[in-house]
């Protein structure tokens, strides 16, 4: 079981609730920045990549982020002194120059979309490409770093390799030492490398979506045959699997359910499950039967 933690963690008192803003870990590894207005909303998600994304945004719960910071918060919630709102905005106002000087920097093209908070996008969006940025504040004034944390998004929806995250991989840079040059020429060796690598990517995904089309009629037969409707799941605009399911008695009777998450896992494996409640001995023991000619295990 992933082991969730967090970082970095700022709050204020919220019109609604506690508004906030920390770094998110999974097993010792910087998976997203998430924050709360406090005006009574979802928590809001920058993931570091969409790998990440992909692999833990099933996982984490709102109600796990609160669990978090309820362990992280003394008895009662104290206000942010004044010097630290202070910094937090000189921290965000060198965000906002830093990121304009590297879109400037890039070229013809590249230009900077605000974002929630201290997230800036720097993108190219006719070709795709795109970098997400925001800032590290510590607790502590006496050991802000400003740093500067930059992901960056792959054009193609597709599963990387342990390689090619790696090779893709940004590091933090600080502000107070790292010039907009320093961090260009960085972004700039990143994005040579994910463009020798696009057109692979997109014979990947071409595989995959083939693999997937495959998957999906298949779902298509089976709701068919048993004369139940199909419903499609996404995980933000792509299609990622289904559900067959059938209810009686609005959750009181019988259920059976199929759900199908395809390519779920970030090494590209699938997630299925066949369950069944509220069921007589006669179709439990059909369904046992079954079982024994699965050559699955």
């Amino acid at each position: 079981m992933t082991e969730f933690t967090i970082t970095k963690l700022q709050t204020l008192d919220g019109q609604e609730n506690i508004a906030f803003e920390c770094n998110l870990y999974a097993s010792r590894t910087a998976i997203a920045k998430v924050s709360n207005t406090g005006t009574g909303g979802c928590h809001h998600y920058d993931w570091k990549n969409s790998e990440l994304r992909k692999k833990y945004e099933a996982q984490v719960t709102d109600e796990i982020i609160w669990e978090l910071i309820d362990e992280k918060l003394p008895d009662r919630v104290v206000e942010i002194p004044i010097d630290i709102i202070k910094d937090r905005l000189r921290a965000e106002k060198k965000l906002v120059e830093t990121c304009d000087a590297i879109a400037q920097l890039m070229g013809d093209g590249w230009t900077v979309y605000p974002g929630m908070g201290s997230t800036i996008a720097v993108g190219h969006h006719g070709d795709g490409f795109e970098f997400r940025c925001f800032i590290s504040l510590a607790e502590n004034p006496a050991y802000h770093t400003h740093d500067l944390n930059v992901g960056m998004r792959v054009p193609v929806e597709v599963h990387l390799t342990d390689d090619e995250i790696q090779h893709l991989g940004i590091p933090d840079f600080d502000l107070r030492t790292k010039t907009a040059i320093d961090i260009v020429v960085v972004l700039r060796e990143k994005l040579e490398y994910l463009k020798s690598i696009l057109p692979a990517l997109r014979d990947r995904k071409a595989i995959e979506q083939d693999k997937f089309n495959r998957i999906r009629q298949a779902g298509d037969e089976v709701a068919q045959q048993l004369g139940i409707p199909i419903q499609y799941t996404t995980n933000g605009r792509r299609e990622d699997g289904f559900s067959i399911r059938r209810e009686l008695d609005k959750g009181f009777g019988e259920c059976f359910s199929i759900e199908v998450g395809a390519h779920t896992y970030a090494d590209g494996t699938s997630r299925f499950s066949l369950s069944a409640c509220r069921i007589s001995d006669e179709k439990l023991l059909k369904l046992l039967e079954y079982a024994k000619h699965l050559d699955l295990f």
